[in-house]
């Protein structure tokens, strides 16, 4: 694996635990509101990454 796929690997991973505690501190609504966000980002977004796969 190359530096620059590894070193984004850990970025992203260490942007994920920051982003876990802030979801554990969140409100129910808060959650709902963020996951609601990410599925329509996805819906949006399906074309590019079914064709990139």
């Amino acid at each position: 694996m190359s530096d620059i796929v590894t070193g984004t690997i850990e970025t992203r991973c260490k942007q994920a635990k920051v982003a876990s505690r802030a979801l554990a501190l969140a409100k129910r609504e808060q959650k709902d509101a963020a996951l609601r966000g990410m599925a329509a980002a996805l819906q949006e977004t399906a074309g590019a990454v079914l064709a990139a796969n």
